[in-house]
């Protein structure tokens, strides 16, 4: 897949009453729904009690498919800030890349706010991803983890890999590693190394 920019000023036909709405909340780092609008929005929406948040790249997706207006202190946010606000939150245009393909699949992708292994040294970003179809609400148990890294910083040795199985449980791990908007996916099956 090559990595295509997100297209500023492409007006989508869809009407305004279709059009979920949020502010954006800089200190806590991601969008505070106040209207949701649409099925796409209800799987990758976080939920705090009664209210909805979704992360910078969950919105730059919604928002690239004008299913979603994000507004900071009452002005609509462009679509090259909410790539900056991304980028603050680790989430690289590469790695945005790979997992907008995958949601374009009909996979439901969730980050991981939290990286379950410190990953300093790869500057890798995790998800939880969940099959198309099968997501409900919050309490679905995701298919796969996936781990994005970028290649210029090679491939992860075995132990990294093998403490990311570890964290995964019993989740199958998915490396995607990103290079010049490529990617390059890879099924992780840990017993084969360990024998």
């Amino acid at each position: 897949m090559k990595l295509c920019p997100p297209q500023q000023g492409v007006k989508r036909s869809r009407s305004w009453k279709n059009v979920s709405v949020g502010d954006w909340d800089p200190d806590l780092q991601h969008i505070k729904l106040s209207r949701l609008r649409g099925k796409l929005i209800s799987t990758l929406t976080h939920f705090d009690g009664p209210q909805g948040y979704i992360f910078a790249e969950e919105a730059v997706f919604l928002v690239d498919r004008g299913e979603l207006e994000v507004r900071w202190n009452g002005m609509p946010v462009s679509l090259q800030e909410l790539t900056d606000f991304m980028k603050l939150d680790g989430i690289s245009l590469e790695h945005y890349a790979a997992v907008s393909q995958l949601r374009e699949m009909g996979y439901v992708v969730r980050h991981l706010r939290k990286n379950l292994v410190s990953s300093d040294e790869y500057n890798s970003v995790e998800f939880d991803v969940f099959s198309p179809g099968k997501h409900k609400g919050n309490q679905a148990a995701p298919c796969f983890r996936l781990l994005l890294l970028h290649n210029s910083l090679g491939f992860p040795h075995l132990q990294y890999l093998q403490k990311m199985q570890t964290a995964a449980g019993e989740l199958p791990l998915r490396v995607g590693v990103v290079s010049s908007g490529d990617v390059i996916w890879y099924d992780m099956k840990m017993s084969e190394f360990c024998t």
